[in-house]
Order: C-alpha cells, then sequence, then structure tokens
C-alpha cells in the first residue's frame, strides 16, 4: 500500500498548467483525500520551497518538499538538511564558460533568493523577451533577482547557501538540442565535484552525489517508510534517479522517450495515482 507520494511540480504535478489556479482541479482533489486518509506528499523538485508555500495554501494541508533536486531538505517548513555548493567552485565554473555562446543564462538558487538570473550571450531584445516570459509565468513564476552583480554579491557572501545552479540553451527543441548536446562537456570538466543532470533545454548542476532519490531515501528512512510503501511520479531528465531508485515509479505520457524508458508506469497525470495508490 502507498503510504507517500513524491511528485515532481513543472510538467508533472502542474500539468497542464493553470496560470491563474496553479493546480488542476483533479491533482488538488485527489492530493487532499490522500492526505486525509492519514499519508504523506513530498514535492520534488528542481525548484525552491517559495513554491511550496502556494501549494500548501491550494491543498489546506502541509506538504514537505526536496528542493532544488535533493540540496535541501523541507519539514514542516523548516530546513532540517542542506547540501550547499562550493562558492568557489560555482564561480570558477560562471567564468570558464564566459565564452561559450552556447548558453543563453545561467540561474541560481540560494536559501535565500528564489532565483539569481544572470545573462550569459544575450542581446538586448532577447533579455527583453527572457523578462516579458517570466512575468507571464503568473501563479509559477517565482521572485527572481537578474543580472550579473546580484550573483557576484552572491559570490562574495560566504553566508548565502549555494543550492543549484542552471545553465540554460534556449526554448522549444532547439534549445533541447543544445542541452543534450552540451552535458557531456559539462560532466568532462566538472564531474569530480558537480552532479550534472538534463532538464529540456537547461542542464541542472548540484554538489556531487546530490540528486532527488539520494534526498527521498533519507527523508523516508526518517518516517520508517519503506521504498515499496513510495510512489513516485516525474516528467525529465533529473527524476531518472527516482525511476532507478523506487518500484513504483509514475512518467508522464508528455516525457521524452529516453526518460519515459526508465518509469513503470506512464500515466496522464497524478491524479491516476489513485488508481494504484491501495
Amino acid at each position: 500500500m502507498i503510504k507517500l507520494i513524491a511528485t515532481d511540480l513543472d510538467g508533472t504535478l502542474f500539468y497542464p498548467k493553470k496560470k491563474i489556479r496553479l493546480l488542476v482541479n483533479k491533482n488538488k482533489k485527489f492530493l487532499k483525500r490522500f492526505i486525509d486518509e492519514g499519508n504523506r506528499v513530498v514535492l520534488v523538485s528542481g525548484r525552491n520551497f517559495h513554491i511550496a508555500r502556494r501549494i500548501i495554501r491550494k491543498l489546506k494541508h502541509n506538504v514537505d518538499m526536496i528542493a532544488c533536486n535533493g540540496s535541501a531538505l523541507y519539514r514542516e517548513k523548516n530546513i532540517i538538511e542542506d547540501y550547499p555548493m562550493p562558492h568557489d567552485k560555482v564561480l570558477k565554473m560562471y567564468l570558464d564558460n564566459l565564452n561559450n555562446r552556447s548558453i543563453m543564462s545561467w540561474i541560481y538558487m540560494t536559501d535565500q533568493d528564489n532565483m539569481i538570473i544572470v545573462p550569459n550571450k544575450m542581446g538586448l531584445f532577447l533579455t527583453i523577451c527572457y523578462r516579458i516570459g517570466l512575468i507571464f509565468q503568473f501563479r509559477y513564476r517565482g521572485s527572481y533577482k537578474f543580472g550579473k552583480r546580484h550573483f557576484l554579491k552572491m559570490i562574495k557572501d560566504e553566508n548565502v547557501r549555494i543550492y543549484k545552479a542552471m545553465s540554460i540553451y534556449g526554448l522549444g527543441q532547439k534549445g533541447i538540442k543544445k542541452a543534450s548536446n552540451s552535458i557531456g562537456e559539462l560532466q568532462a570538466k566538472y564531474g569530480d565535484i558537480f552532479e550534472v543532470v538534463q532538464s529540456h533545454s537547461s542542464l541542472e548542476i548540484m554538489n556531487k552525489n546530490i540528486n532527488k532519490a539520494s534526498c527521498l531515501l533519507k527523508y523516508i528512512k526518517s518516517l520508517s517508510i519503506s521504498k515499496e510503501e513510495v510512489a513516485v511520479v516525474g516528467d525529465s531528465g533529473n527524476d531518472v534517479p527516482l525511476f532507478e531508485a523506487f518500484p513504483n515509479s509514475f512518467v508522464m505520457a508528455q516525457a521524452q522517450k529516453e526518460v519515459m524508458e526508465k518509469a513503470k508506469t506512464v500515466i496522464n497525470g497524478v491524479f491516476e495515482l489513485e488508481k494504484y495508490v491501495d
């Protein structure tokens, strides 16, 4: 019997996107019933904890969160364990890639700011479009700071805990292809200190041996829940460690083929887990 659902957000719990309501009603009603019956839901996402507060208000139930692909674990809205990246290594990676024309921008997530966005090879027109696109994310948009000066301030402040870096390669299939072509290079350069995984048109970078599965395994151990009592669901490359570590794995039908092949069951929405949890 399933006692815990560990769900990704973008492309999974947020699918299809409802920019005003945040969650489709089927997903919201299912998760509320699941929690009401004495079970748990944990968000397992590349996002920071800021988004969890909105979901908690929607569900009218507390949910825990494994944030930034396993770099930070929040329970009862408080961080209880984290794995920040070393500032000097983050700075070196940024400087190494200043002339990398494939990288459109960098995103950094910390314990203090939802996102710090740093343009890399973006002209004025692309920068304007990028910022307009962020505004039109509506309920899915996190707070952010834009510009190199915020990155440099972050690097200089050793009290800031950097949880994740993302290199962004563009939009659509073109961006996905660029990210696929670049992952080998970044893994070769930084694979001894960082984990590098692809998520659609970006590469997500965390501390070595940190991923969604490693943190979820620690989380369920603290709750005395077995792997067989957990259902994991996701849609992208950063969810593959979950599919490989947990027997009850579910993947969204719109996922890329190489991701879909790693999971046990294909579903069209999180609400479809209701057929399997018993």
